[in-house]
């Protein structure tokens, strides 16, 4: 079975994602499709990195993953595959790998390499996928190093301020907030202390608990463990989001209680 995961920015109110899947269906017949999100903000790179990020190592090895968010019809645009661990992705070289990478040198990476003018970069991305799952890439593409780099914030620990600074990079469709911030630097950085936690453009929102999964904590504001491995913002039974006006982007402080900052 050929496994392919679809990530867009393509929405699903209009027919596109349905002619692509039958596109490739026509190529290469025994296809299962798994769509992690087709709801990505308009050419929102860093969003999809974050989703395809936290999802891509649930799925069996060799599986594909097809990113579709920002691909157009340019006909200067062409797409690359890069195998990164037990994994493979195909996408448009506008950011994205930078971001889903990060620092990590240990993958190979091939360019389309045909030129054919008439061809749309949808048409280059079907190929790519026919000549991947026939054992063809390197025969039709060469190889590609110069990834383009996407600045982005990470998650940062200011021993001076003796706080632990990220932002939220999604909120899913409950309204939970989710940061960007590693359950494990978050235990990491806190141990057995107590804390705070602030969300800057939020007047109305201190979080000051944790929890490994999601319970009742009445009308508390929390933090709990993701599926993606990072720190959420929720309430029980209620869109915090909303309720604590929350937008991607907003910057999140944790500080231990009863910690001095140090003096410089």
């Amino acid at each position: 079975m050929k496994n392919i995961t679809l990530i867009s920015d393509w929405k699903l109110r209009d027919p596109y994602i349905a002619i692509f899947k039958g596109l490739i269906l026509k190529e290469l017949g025994d296809v299962n499709f798994i769509d992690i999100s087709h709801a990505i903000p308009l050419c929102d790179i860093k969003q999809t990195a974050f989703i395809l990020k936290g999802s891509y190592l649930s799925f069996p090895d060799d599986t594909l993953h097809v990113i579709l968010t920002g691909a157009v019809n340019n006909p200067d645009l062409m797409p690359v595959c890069v195998k990164y661990g037990k994994h493979i992705f195909i996408g448009a070289d506008n950011g994205i790998f930078s971001l889903l990478l990060e620092s990590d040198e240990n993958f190979t990476a091939h360019i389309y390499d045909e030129n054919i003018p008439s061809e749309s970069f949808i048409e280059r991305i079907i190929k790519m996928i026919k000549w991947h799952f026939s054992g063809e890439i390197e025969k039709h593409t060469k190889p590609y190093e110069d990834l383009r780099f996407v600045l982005s914030k990470m998650p940062e620990i200011n021993p001076t301020a003796g706080t632990l600074t990220g932002h939220i990079a999604y909120i899913d469709s409950f309204c939970n907030a989710v940061t960007d911030i590693p359950v494990a630097m978050f235990k990491e950085f806190v141990g057995k202390r107590q804390f705070q936690a602030t969300v800057s453009a939020s007047q109305y929102i201190t979080i000051s608990k944790y929890s490994d999964f999601y319970k009742n904590c009445g009308n508390e504001v929390y933090f709990v463990a993701n599926q993606f491995g990072f720190l959420e913002i929720t309430m029980f039974r209620a869109h915090i989001a909303v309720l604590g006006n929350i937008q991607i982007g907003d910057e999140v402080v944790v500080a231990p209680l009863g910690l001095e900052p140090r003096t410089p």
